[in-house]
């Protein structure tokens, strides 16, 4: 795919549009047709549409049939047909192309020298392309040896007035300097750093900083900006992790436990059994983890009987051996309970005396006889 750009005049050099095309290369009329398309100026029947050269601002394309190659840049001027309905928009819409009559005589010898148009019509096309292709590399010569145009926007000091809230997404820094001049851009080692915001985030998981790049030291590290503009990091949830290490105690305490009801003891492991489950085509009795791990490595082939598809969700659960389980657990944390009472009350007395300290009562006061007044 092709692509001739344009600009109008009166716009912005920042401002390129692009005609997209397939081939070598479009006339001034097509392009033109192109353009009014483009930018829907189809009832503009007073505007005339005018096409530049880029290099040379005031040599227009006056010649319809002109080739214009592709990757070329062109300077649009619209203005006014002068009467109305009298524009050229029309006629570039449903006309045909201009005859553009010479000013400068052929000469003879040149006429006797033109090619003689092929009767043929592959051979038509063929010469038609190998004419593109000689003036696309006339093009390219002159693009070689041309005087490259920057925009005066680029040129301008980015680096002023660069507000506090503004962060170079390429180092990280903020309100220092815009990402074109970052000092990182020409430095071929550097990594870069990931920012991104922190959506979907809950305040209390977040921690603001300074500056990231003094606390991490990992590569292509992530680093989250919240709603003002501050740089945070991701902190762990200790709730959750001390609710954690709570269940992992707690299993530490059950596998601890000695079983002497044979059918409380899983043969597997010889601990408590783990959800008892049994499988539906033998009715097998496992610990859920343990039969939940070997149906994944197996691709869910059971290993009493060799029955395929066994899925986890197939698995039923041993209601009644689940609550003398449960029943069990519960005995032995009354057991605990009671065993540990005693040294909970003898602890407590040692620390009543310290906690209320003796306080003696005053001596009555001795009441008033007759005598006293």
């Amino acid at each position: 795919m092709a692509v001739i750009y344009y600009k109008f005049r009166s716009q912005r050099d920042d401002l390129i549009s692009t005609i997209k095309f397939d081939g070598t290369g479009l006339t001034v009329f097509e392009l033109k047709r192109e353009i009014i398309y483009a930018n829907k100026l189809i009832n503009s029947t007073d505007t005339d549409i005018l096409l530049y050269h880029v290099e040379d601002p005031d040599k227009e394309y006056d010649d319809d049939n002109e080739v214009i190659q592709r990757a070329s840049t062109v300077l649009v001027r619209r203005t006014s047909g002068g009467k109305k309905g009298r524009g050229n928009v029309l006629r570039y819409m449903a006309g045909k192309p201009r005859i553009a009559k010479s000013q400068v005589p052929i000469p003879a010898s040149t006429l006797a020298s033109a090619p003689v148009v092929p009767a043929n019509e592959e051979d038509r096309i063929r010469q038609m392309f190998n004419q593109q292709d000689d003036q696309w590399n006339q093009q390219q010569a002159l693009m070689a040896t041309a005087q490259r145009v920057e925009s005066n926007r680029q040129n301008l000091k980015l680096d002023e007035n660069i507000p506090e809230y503004y962060i170079c997404y390429k180092c990280g820094e903020k309100g220092k300097h815009h990402i074109r001049n970052c000092p990182k851009n020409n430095d071929p080692n550097w990594d870069g750093i990931r920012i991104k915001k922190t959506t979907g985030i809950p305040k209390s998981y977040l921690r603001t900083v300074d500056n990231p790049t003094d606390i991490v030291n990992e590569p292509n590290q992530n680093f989250m900006v919240n709603e003002e503009g501050k740089y945070v990091v991701a902190v762990a949830d200790k709730k959750a992790w001390q609710r954690y290490q709570t269940i992992q105690q707690s299993r530490q305490v059950e596998d601890d436990i000695p079983i002497e009801d044979p059918e409380l003891r899983d043969p597997h492991s010889g601990k408590l059994w783990k959800t008892p489950v049994r499988t539906k085509c033998c009715k097998q009795l496992y610990s859920r983890p343990y039969i939940e791990d070997i149906l994944l490595e197996s691709d869910f082939k059971c290993p009493n009987c060799g029955q395929v598809d066994i899925y986890l969700d197939s698995l039923e659960v041993d209601e009644a051996l689940q609550r003398k389980v449960e029943m069990f657990l519960e005995q032995h944390k009354r057991k605990n309970d009671r065993e540990e009472e005693p040294n909970k009350r003898q602890h407590l007395a040692t620390m009543v005396p310290t906690m209320m300290p003796f306080m003696p009562f005053p001596a009555p006061l001795p009441l008033p006889t007759n005598n006293q007044k």
